[in-house]
């Protein structure tokens, strides 16, 4: 019998996966092993892949692309990039929205050093909770990623790094300051114990004096009474952890990170809030040979969500609540090339747990017990690629076990996806990919008072993308289409008659859209732009053709930065079309451009001073109805740094 040559690499797959026996360390390149590939791009699979393998639209930055942009948290970060649309209500610390590629909030996934921070209650991200300055890298892969990642991900993921890419020793001291008297301060060292291990750790305070975030009486801000003053923002985070770097490719990684933020804002049962989290990971990485590694994932996500009614000089508290988290992972990975070395196979398999507790809430009206979360996902993705195509077939199977008010219950999921890369010559770039996705209804939609359901249905979407890259040396351009078909989409209702809302799954909603990036780069001068063209709509029988909330429907980012000896800047846009605050599209909200302008200087090879003019032109804009957003900002930006 003829072999084929899929035939013979199916083969190799099977001996090197489960006989071969571990390489040697002296023939192995150990010696030479770069231990930033802890920290690259974990690209739209689960190996440790480059941006470059990714059949996903991505967008990776390093710390110093991140310092480039003169952002100052996370959220205005994420404004710049592709394909994000922020909602924020009020100022610094308020909570925010974030939606990418008309996705709900809840549907992204936002994985800090491999630990998920989704809240139990909402199932949104505290990333204005998250600062900046502790930020290694950060990637957002777009689009459906619930194959691989299980639910929380039809929309995408964003990753984020806080560990140093290097065993260099390196410290670094910095400051900021505005015109509002706003406070940032970050310190941050590094080093290498020995040639194997490496410790670091982080501290960061920030004081923000906020803006008079509710410019309306009752709904949308609910308040009756809104304060007039500034609803400020106060940070605390401290971190440490340590790397070990041995033979074949043996990696472990420890980490711990402590956040508290304190945030006020408009109420008239509660006007400030304390919320505490702490996250634990551990990762083991190992290459069993030239072809197979395995790696071990713990992570231990906590948060301690408390309200206060802050009146007449006396605080008093009002509502808790708690998340109490564990997730683990094993992904076995293996790989052959075929005898001619002009394809290669690979398969990736792993089993996730997730168990979430919702601990301690009380909404100052009413309790509830412990409501606990189980999730076991078992997942495997094909992987063929020969002569510059790559093809990817993942599927996946979730169980759900919820131990809730009253009963216990048991839910079933299976996803799937297929991906097509055809790599046409060194400049273009086809992608495509097809996939079925879902997302579990939040604590908050089955059991918040007043406004929850108990009988929502989990969210299932089907997604499609067509895109093409474009790459020619100092210019990038990339198209993609997408399209998301969903059912029983999970939304929220308020009805001002009555100061409260429901939650309900809708029929059926579509999410369309193009977006656009382009970036040239010309000697000393780089520009870049972004626009996102998107159509989400509730798309069910007999319904009115509504826009879904908070997602306009165009957008345009861009910049244009220089650099001339010790001196760089930078000038950055972002317009906004109109959006609707609700899901039966009451409460307009218009549209805004905003422009900030940022300078920078080298003065020595360890320090810079930079300064960055937010919101140039002083708009008065909205992103969500009633709530204000930041005036025109000065910030004074120092940092010394030892490499």
């Amino acid at each position: 019998m003829q072999k084929t040559p899929i035939a013979m690499m199916l083969l190799a797959l099977t001996t090197q996966g489960f006989a071969a026996p571990a390489q040697d360390s002296n023939t192995s390149d150990s010696k030479n092993y770069d231990p930033s590939l802890l920290n690259v791009p974990i690209s739209d699979t689960r190996s440790p892949t480059g941006t470059k393998s990714a059949i996903s639209s991505t967008t990776y930055m390093n710390r110093e692309q991140i310092q480039q942009t003169g952002a100052h948290s996370v959220d205005q970060l994420l404004q710049d990039i592709a394909g994000f649309t922020v909602s924020r209500s009020g100022g610094p610390g308020s909570q925010t929205s974030i939606y990418l590629r008309g996705a709900e909030a809840d549907a992204l996934l936002v994985l800090v050093d491999g630990v998920r921070i989704q809240s139990a209650n909402t199932g949104l991200s505290a990333l204005t909770d998250l600062p900046l300055t502790t930020i290694e890298s950060i990637e957002v892969i777009r689009g459906p990623q619930s194959t691989i990642y299980g639910s929380a991900a039809p929309g995408g993921i964003i990753k984020i790094t806080t560990v140093p890419s290097s065993q260099r020793t390196s410290a670094r001291i910095s400051e900021s300051v505005s015109n509002d008297g706003d406070l940032q301060t970050a310190a941050s060292a590094s080093g290498a114990v020995n040639d194997k291990v490496n410790i670091f750790s982080h501290l960061n305070w920030s004081n923000r004096e906020g803006v008079d975030a509710c410019n309306a009486v009752g709904n949308p801000c609910y308040s009756t009474t809104p304060e007039d003053d500034l609803d400020g923002f106060e940070q605390l985070n401290g971190q440490f952890g340590l790397q070990y770097f041995g033979d074949n490719g043996r990696r472990f990684q420890f980490s711990h990170m402590y956040n508290k933020g304190r945030s006020e804002y408009d109420g008239d049962y509660s006007n400030e809030a304390v919320n505490i989290q702490q996250m634990t990971n551990v990762q083991f990485k190992e290459n069993l040979n030239m072809h197979n590694s395995l790696s071990v994932d713990f992570g231990k996500f906590n948060e301690d969500y408390e309200t206060f009614l802050d009146a007449n000089g006396t605080t008093s508290p009002y509502g808790t609540y708690g998340t109490d988290r564990y997730t683990g992972s094993l992904v076995h990975e293996v790989h052959s090339p075929s005898p001619s070395g002009r394809s290669t196979l690979a398969l990736t398999s792993g089993v996730d747990y997730d168990d979430t507790t919702l601990v301690d809430f009380d909404s100052g009206f009413s309790t509830l017990p412990e409501i606990n979360r189980q999730t076991t996902g078992i997942f495997t993705e094909f992987e063929y690629v020969e002569n510059g195509a790559t093809l990817r077939l993942g599927i996946r199977r979730d169980m759900y076990r919820s131990v809730g008010e009253t009963e216990t219950t048991r839910r079933y999921s299976t996803t799937g996806h297929m991906k097509l890369q055809l790599k046409l010559d060194d400049h273009w770039t086809i992608k495509s990919s097809l996939g079925r996705n879902f997302n579990m209804p939040t604590f908050t939609d089955l059991y918040y008072p007043f406004s929850s359901n108990p009988n929502l249905k989990p969210e299932v979407h089907v997604s499609q993308d067509l895109g093409v890259e474009f790459s020619d040396g100092a210019y990038r351009a990339s198209a993609f289409l997408f399209r998301t078909k969903s059912r029983d989409l999970i939304v929220y209702q308020y009805d001002p008659a009555t100061s409260t809302g429901s939650t309900f799954n809708i029929n059926k909603a579509k999410i369309q859209g193009l977006e656009l990036m382009q970036s040239y780069t010309l000697n000393n001068f780089q520009a870049q732009g972004n626009i996102t063209y998107l159509n989400a709509r509730n798309a069910s029988e007999g319904e009115l053709d509504y826009h879904l909330p908070r997602r306009p429907e165009l957008q345009f980012t861009g910049s244009l930065s220089y650099t001339y000896d010790k001196w760089s800047s930078r000038l950055g846009v972002i317009s906004s079309g109109k959006r609707f605050d609700r899901i039966n599209n009451a409460n307009e909200v218009g549209g805004f451009t905003t422009y900030n302008l940022g300078f920078k200087h080298q003065t020595t090879p360890d320090l810079s001073l930079g300064v960055r003019l937010d919101n140039l032109f002083d708009k008065e804009y909205q992103t969500v109805s009633g709530y204000n957003q930041p005036d025109r900002t000065l910030w004074f930006d120092l940092e010394y740094a030892i490499h």
